[in-house]
């Protein structure tokens, strides 16, 4: 990063909100689904959520992201009116990104959330790869945006045509099976348990993100943190890892995979079938009645 006052500015703003966090387990979680990395540079809590399948959701992404625009865009739009709220929630949103250095898997989130406004989801993701890889060329050498990337292409073609429940469900599907590959190259293991844990995980992060931010202005938070913390650091104590070291249960999982989503996609028409069918064979047989009579 280039000596200039805009980079100045970054490295300024993130020395003094490290050193306005007290040191320990409070202080290292803060400092990670802030900066993305622990205030005393420990890896313990990325190595555990690397072993169960959830490094995803203690690395800097989309999520946190959303998670920002949900805290924001709806208090600000009931306070200065829906257009500016959604504005400046977005401005916030930049101001994240812009603070944590333009870290490729966040700018992929944004650029993201941008385009989608005037394209398609699927049309703005390989927008966003595009500009990506035009403007910083460098980001086709990162692991996290390759798969940030991955992932997210996983979620949005298997996800599409399903619903609530389900989706969350084809989206875990999505995510794991298409980063699998990648995770076996980058780390030489993947974990199974992430299937399972992807959902609820990313609540429980979602829920100690809003509470940190709070707590970040608030301290008074530091108990529930800690009591958090502890949640997850039993973990996996308690569930399996589940750590796969080769491609053998890969494709079981994606014939699963790839299976439910054709049926969801062939449902349509074979409802259609059976119902021009029904109808058809009715219809007939009331004609042919009429005419006995």
């Amino acid at each position: 990063e280039r000596r200039s006052s805009f980079g100045r500015g970054r490295r300024r703003f993130l020395s003094l909100f490290t050193r306005s966090l007290e040191k320990g387990e409070v202080g290292n979680l803060t400092s990670l689904l802030i900066t993305g990395s622990s205030l005393d540079g420990s890896k313990e809590i990325q190595d555990m959520g690397r072993a169960m399948g959830l490094s995803h959701l203690f690395a800097l992404s989309g999520m946190h992201l959303a998670f920002i625009l949900m805290m924001t865009q709806k208090p600000l739009s009931l306070i200065v009116g829906k257009q500016k709220g959604e504005i400046i929630s977005k401005i916030i949103a930049f101001i994240f990104v812009y603070i944590n250095g333009f870290r490729p898997s966040l700018l992929r989130a944004f650029l993201l959330m941008m385009l989608s406004s005037y394209f398609g989801v699927g049309y703005a993701h390989v927008l966003s790869l595009l500009l990506m890889t035009k403007t910083t060329p460098y980001v086709l050498y990162d692991y996290g945006a390759a798969l940030s990337f991955s992932a997210l292409s996983g979620i949005l073609i298997l996800t599409d045509g399903f619903r609530n429940t389900m989706a969350m469900i084809m989206s875990s599907l999505g995510a794991l099976t298409a980063t699998v590959p990648l995770s076996l190259k980058l780390f030489s293991s993947w974990s199974l348990a992430s299937l399972f844990l992807s959902i609820p995980g990313g609540i429980v992060i979602e829920i100690l993100f809003f509470i940190i931010v709070i707590n970040s202005f608030i301290p008074k938070l530091d108990y529930i943190i800690l009591q958090i913390y502890e949640i997850i650091n039993k973990i996996p104590s308690i569930i399996p890892t589940l750590t796969q070291y080769d491609l053998k249960l890969y494709w079981p999982l994606m014939f699963t995979t790839l299976s439910i989503f054709l049926l969801n996609k062939a449902f349509p028409f074979i409802e259609r079938w059976i119902i021009i069918k029904v109808c058809g064979t009715s219809t007939t047989t009331a004609l042919k009645r009429l005419k006995e009579y």
